[in-house]
Formats: structure tokens, sequence, C-alpha cells
């Protein structure tokens, strides 16, 4: 719930987006969405920070359908489900495979499914259980070739916008789990391919220290991509260790 049309607008002026292959996608408020697609640079794509159940047109009042960000002018290409603040305001992992289905099967936008565990599940030693649980839930019947273009996001729900960041070596380890989880259910060569982001209180301080780890491909930024002179920061940092 941050910045509506104008603010969008102004926030892509002082932006600097990649220079080079790296791919970069900004999840506006819906109520700037259109705007964004007007102001963006060319090469910078959209996502949506998520869509409402039913997920066609329909008589819901203050609902936002899949079928409405599938809108040309919106040009959106990504969709981030099961984000940690929806599922902490209850999407459940049932209602998240329901949107999963639907947003591969129905769209050809591309999923950016969150998983993560909070501090209680990281303290109780229940981080594997946890985001093996929400993998297989998230994903349950959907075959690997419609996953072609899963992210997933690795966030641990206790460091993000908490100023907690995982070091660098935890977080390689929650991703290469992630990695390891999704080669069981989908096979090795399914999982090799995935792209895996790291989320959690990223900024430029810790950005080139995260990268430069084997599993971690990319993040899901939030607090700091507020700040469009930050967030390119964090880009050209992320275009130097690529």
């Amino acid at each position: 719930m941050h910045n509506g049309p104008t603010k969008t607008q102004e926030y892509f002026d002082l932006f600097e987006g990649p220079s080079g292959d790296t791919e970069v996608f900004i999840a506006p408020a819906a109520i700037a969405h259109a705007s964004a697609a007007v102001h963006k640079q060319e090469h910078v794509m959209l996502a949506g920070q998520d869509y409402n159940l039913p997920s066609e047109q329909g008589d819901t009042t203050a609902g936002i359908s899949l079928e409405m960000f599938q809108d040309e002018a919106l040009q959106t290409q990504y969709m981030i489900l099961g984000h940690s603040e929806c599922r902490r305001d209850g999407d459940s992992d049932e209602t998240i495979n329901v949107k999963m289905k639907k947003l591969v099967q129905d769209s050809s936008i591309h999923p950016v499914l969150c998983i993560g565990e909070n501090e209680q599940q990281r303290e109780s030693n229940l981080f594997e259980s946890t985001i093996r649980n929400q993998i297989e839930k998230n994903l349950e019947g959907i075959e690997s070739d419609k996953l072609n273009s899963l992210v997933i996001a690795y966030e641990p729900v206790w460091a993000i916008g908490t100023g907690k960041t995982a070091t660098p070596e935890l977080a390689q380890e929650a991703c290469k789990i992630v990695r390891n989880i999704i080669s069981e259910v989908f096979g090795g060569e399914f999982a090799a391919m995935l792209r895996i982001q790291y989320g959690g209180s990223v900024k430029p301080a810790n950005a080139e220290a995260l990268i430069i780890q084997e599993d971690i491909d990319g993040f899901l930024i939030g607090g700091a991509s507020l700040d469009p002179k930050s967030f390119s920061q964090i880009i050209e940092i992320v275009e130097q260790n690529s």
C-alpha cells in the first residue's frame, strides 16, 4: 500500500533500470498499475501483488480479478502469490493452490510463489517442514511443464520489514534446501533451472554478499525498492556479480 498513480510516475522519473540482461519486475499497488505501465522504462516488467478469487469478472466488490490483470494496457508479466502478508491475512495453502492452478492454466502471467517460515517456526526447528509443506500444497496437482516460468521467492518472515537479515550463509542454506525439495517433487533437471529469489531486508549494503551465493538467483525486495535510487543500486550490484 505505497504510491498512487502520481507518485508512481515520479518514481519512474528517478529510477534507473537494468543496463544489461538482468530481469527486473516491479509490483505496484493495483491502483497505480496502469500509471506504471505508461511511465516505466521499456525493459522493466510489471507484476501484480495478488489477485482475488473468484478469478473472473463478477460481483465481488473491491476485488481485483486475474482477468483484469490480463488486460493488455497493464502489461502484467508476473504475479506474486503466497506473500507472507497475504498468508497472514487469510490466504490458506489451499487458496494459494487454486490461484496457482488458475494462473498457470488460464494466463501467460508468470507465477512468483513466496514461501518462508516465521520466527517461531525457525526457533522450533520447523523451518524445513514448513517450507516443504508450503511447496507441496501450493503446487499440488500442477504438472512441471506448466511451471516452466515459475519463480520461488524464499522470504524468512522474521526478516521482512524488521531490519533483521539472514546471514548470506543462512540464506544460501535455506535456498539450497528449497531447491532440494523442488528436486524431490519435480526432478533434478527442473530444480536446476528454477529461479530462486531471496527476500528479507535486502539492501545495497548486503546485496553483493547475498547474490554471489550459489542458490540465490535474485531478490524479492520490499522496503529498499521504495527508494528508486536504492533499488537502482541493488540492480547495479546484481549486474556486476552476474
